[in-house]
């Protein structure tokens, strides 16, 4: 990893040095980029339905056609998720945490006076030109808020944290996981809550300073690109002790280009398969209650599964962050992909408890999987030096497949009359994930087998 050519005022000494403190600087990296994730809340799915029907409501427009402005928001903001995670290689990861802070108080603020500003340039028209410019005006909110939010501060928060751990990076990103696990699945009803205290419109402004303006002091004042910018090394310079079992799967021999990733088969199973859950995870939550009552699944008892779910969540992903440093990637990818066909395929085949119990124990292993897997795959078969590339394309194929999601779920269910289809998806794709992930090896042994064997000539 090269050195920093930052300077000024974002100089990774400036203004404090991370390598004068007696604690690893990791540590506050860890902190700081999990705080990063959670402050993308409001431009997450769980972020923006809480104020769905205020919208509705506000700017006079149809379900439909604001579900159509989301939707082309996600998808326009996945399209430049690639290019933008090039930009956080070549300018530094801090400086886009500060530019995505920026523009997270932008679209909130935007967002919270929409219905204004679309009557402003409506120009006082009550025809469809008025229609019109309401919804280009909340598309144009959707993608700034899901282009920022979703988009640049996960990324750049979550790659931060990879970039400083090699050892440890399966159980601090394990850790982070389940810390944003618990903020993302409380943000509806404490976001519902500022709504009622506050309003629509000052609940986004509210948010605006926290996911805005505290973020952009957040991420100037702790953020930093890479440890050996600071003049320090990864894990604090710890090494795995004399005599220890050496985990090769864990050794980076050099980094990737971004071109030559696009070439590698395994890179094209763990993306797919990772965008897969995206895609059927957001379907399936969107039309979780719809869902329930196709399957004849009282709405009570498919609620009461998440509680307990998140529970063992928890100890899935410690199980698995753990594994992740010890053994080779691919056998927690495979543990993942086992969870993901569980529990859709325990909702098509079984009934009753044995369903429900099968969709919790299903959800909590690809939930609990997921974070570790993601947080450290790329790094760790890829090396550093693209990292911005290659998770930005992953970004990117997540974002499109999560807005792809509801729609596949809903012409099941109004072309088809059920949807069984979509479920019976849900549980074929990852058998072949499974199948695809035995083989998909990390590109890293081949180039360690390689040096060997000029070592041996």
């Amino acid at each position: 990893m090269k050195r920093s050519n930052h300077s000024g005022i974002f100089s990774p000494h400036f203004p404090f040095s991370p390598a004068r403190p007696r604690v690893f600087y990791g540590w506050v990296i860890a902190a700081v980029g999990t705080i990063g994730i959670i402050c993308s809340i409001p431009g997450q799915t769980m972020g923006v339905s809480v104020f769905t029907d205020h919208l509705i409501e506000s700017l006079r427009i149809s379900r439909t056609s604001i579900s159509t402005a989301y939707l082309i928001g996600t998808i326009a903001s996945g399209l430049l998720v690639t290019p933008m995670g090039r930009s956080l290689d070549r300018n530094g990861i801090r400086k886009g945490a500060v530019a995505a802070g920026f523009g997270m108080f932008l679209a909130l603020t935007l967002l919270s006076q929409v219905d204004r500003i679309a009557a402003f340039f409506a120009f006082g028209s009550q025809g469809s030109w008025n229609l019109v410019a309401r919804f280009i005006a909340v598309t144009i909110g959707f993608f700034l808020l899901r282009f920022f939010g979703q988009g640049l501060m996960t990324l750049a928060s979550r790659n931060m944290i990879a970039k400083w751990f090699d050892l440890f990076r399966g159980r601090v990103s394990a850790v982070s996981g389940i810390i944003v696990s618990f903020g993302f699945s409380s943000a509806p009803l404490a976001l519902n809550s500022l709504i009622n205290c506050a309003g629509w419109r000052g609940a986004w402004l509210l948010l605006s300073l926290l996911s805005g303006a505290f973020f952009i002091l957040l991420a100037w004042l702790f953020f930093r690109d890479n440890p050996e910018e600071c003049g320090l090394k990864m894990d604090g310079g710890r090494t795995v002790k004399p005599g220890a079992r050496v985990n090769r799967d864990n050794q980076v021999v050099r980094s990737f280009t971004k071109r030559e990733v696009m070439r590698t088969y395994s890179f094209w199973v763990y993306n797919i398969g990772l965008s897969f859950q995206a895609f059927f995870i957001t379907g399936f939550t969107f039309n979780l209650l719809s869902v329930a009552e196709d399957l004849n699944i009282p709405e009570a008892h498919i609620l009461r599964v998440f509680l307990p779910a998140s529970v063992l969540t928890v100890f899935v992903s410690l199980f698995i962050g753990w594994l992740i440093d010890r053994t080779r990637i691919k056998y927690s990818f495979l543990t993942f992909c086992f969870g993901l066909g569980l529990f859709p395929a325990s909702l098509y085949f079984a009934s009753g408890a044995f369903a429900l119990g099968g969709f919790m124990v299903g959800l909590a292993i690809c939930g609990g999987s997921f974070a570790p897997v993601m947080g450290t795959v790329w790094a760790r078969f890829y090396g550093r030096e693209a990292l911005g590339a290659i998770s930005g394309f992953n970004m990117a194929s997540m974002v499109i497949a999560s807005a792809l999601g509801p729609i596949v779920f809903s012409l099941s269910y109004d072309y088809l009359g059920s949807y069984h289809a979509a479920i019976g998806l849900g549980f074929i794709a990852p058998i072949i994930f499974f199948i695809a992930g035995i083989f998909a090896d990390n590109p890293q042994l081949k180039l360690q087998q390689a040096e060997e064997g000029m070592g041996n000539v």
